[in-house]
């Protein structure tokens, strides 16, 4: 399927929307590897907060029209907020992500953590296995995160330039992307599926992070797992992303069933 990108020549381009606008005390460098969209979750003690967790079924939603869009900046957006929600959000998985830290092969997605980042938490290499259901392997995170990868070198090279560091800066860029433009690209991704949040709450881009831990403890997930994978490192902090009314779904089990530890005897 052809792609429209704002460097291909006139006769390959495709028709193209708008771009898009673009725990304990935690060390400075691993509060921005938590910081998600500029918002720090310890902040938000005490407060009333009208933000709520993005259901996971909408981010499949997000997920099906990253595979399906012949927008590359539809293809980008969709594969950031996505791949955002399956690291429950997290600054070094989000606008900060490195391309070469953030990988996907045949074994499943990657994702290299950076010690400079983490002082207080060793790091790891956390890896986010194809599903166990082979049936879905066309429409999971890392289908997405495998298409959005081809899209982006193809789009460098059409530039005649090296594809940088930053994973989700694109050519067209006049500099890379920062924490708010996650959040400005889910709004747009929303508002072209027509998804709206319930009447006075709000989907803004740190429902990410609710939305993941709130979808992965009803898969099944440890909150041990979660805390870990989300960088959460004080209970009273994670507890209050939860919303134990969310219900386990198909859509969940796509993003989080991976994190799930099962008994012995239920492994095939």
């Amino acid at each position: 399927m052809g792609v429209s990108s704002p460097t291909s020549p006139a006769s390959n381009k495709l028709i193209r929307t708008q771009a898009f606008t673009s725990l304990q005390p935690a060390s400075s460098s691993e509060t921005l590897a938590r910081k998600g969209f500029g918002e720090l979750e310890v902040e938000r003690r005490g407060t009333t907060d009208q933000r709520v967790g993005l259901p996971a079924a909408a981010a499949l939603e997000v997920l099906d029209l990253g595979l399906t869009t012949t927008d590359l900046n539809i293809a980008r957006a969709a594969t950031a907020v996505v791949i955002s929600y399956s690291f429950f959000a997290r600054g070094d998985t989000g606008a900060n992500a490195a391309a070469g830290r953030l990988v996907v092969d045949g074994g499943g997605i990657h994702f290299s953590e950076d010690a400079k980042n983490l002082p207080r938490t060793a790091p790891k290499t956390l890896t986010a296995p194809w599903p166990a259901d082979s049936s879905v392997h066309g429409r999971c995170p890392h289908a997405l995160l495998r298409r959005f990868l081809a899209l982006r070198e193809a789009a460098w090279q059409d530039a005649g330039k090296p594809a940088p560091a930053a994973l989700w800066q694109m050519p067209w860029d006049a500099s890379q992307p920062v924490p708010s433009c996650v959040g400005a690209w889910l709004a747009k991704l929303l508002g072209i599926l027509s998804v709206t949040a319930p009447p006075g709450v709000k989907y803004t881009g740190h429902s990410l992070r609710g939305g993941a831990a709130s979808a992965a403890l009803a898969a099944g997930v440890s909150l041990p797992a979660i805390c870990r994978w989300g960088l959460w490192t004080a209970l009273d902090s994670i507890m209050l992303y939860f919303d134990p009314l969310v219900d386990d779904t198909p859509a969940a089990q796509i993003f989080f069933a991976h994190l799930v530890r099962r008994l012995a005897g239920s492994v095939q």
